[in-house]
């Protein structure tokens, strides 16, 4: 077992400023990975849609920090089919805090009758240095409505 005495001052500093430092790095990197924000609350309206209709999806979320992000969203049917929309780019709210949205949409045709879901995910690719190369991905909670 190595023990202080073992080392020389400047070979000690140096091993005292190498741990620094990699224990620095870990905690710009777990920082750099925190997501910008978080789903309070969502709701599709109306809860009983027919297929073809125009449904809105409200959020209640809290930014904590503004990146720019991509938006994927798919309805699951009934029928165990996912319909996927379109992806879009996320607007960024002006100021950071608790955000509310609502964002229409038509739905499928196709889609069948019965309890039905909603999903998204966000993905920010420039939000820090980490974000580039492993971009951050928030799942929002799914929510359920039913066609009729």
């Amino acid at each position: 077992m190595l023990l202080a005495r073992d080392f020389s001052r400047p070979m000690l500093m140096q091993h005292i400023l190498a741990l620094a430092t990699c224990l620095t790095l870990i905690g710009l990197v777990a920082f750099d990975r925190r997501p910008p924000l978080a789903f309070l609350q969502g709701e599709v309206v109306p809860q009983q849609v027919a297929p073809g209709s125009i449904v809105h999806v409200r959020w209640t979320t809290q930014w904590s920090r503004q990146c720019l992000g991509m938006v994927s969203r798919d309805i699951v049917g009934s029928d165990g089919v996912i319909r996927i929309y379109a992806r879009h780019s996320l607007r960024i709210p002006a100021a950071l805090g608790v955000q509310s949205s609502d964002t229409p949409f038509t739905l499928s045709n196709a889609l069948p009758q019965g309890n039905t879901r909603y999903r998204a995910v966000v993905q920010f690719e420039t939000c820090g240095l980490t974000s580039r190369i492993w971009p951050l991905s928030v799942d929002a909670p799914t929510l359920a409505f039913k066609v009729i």
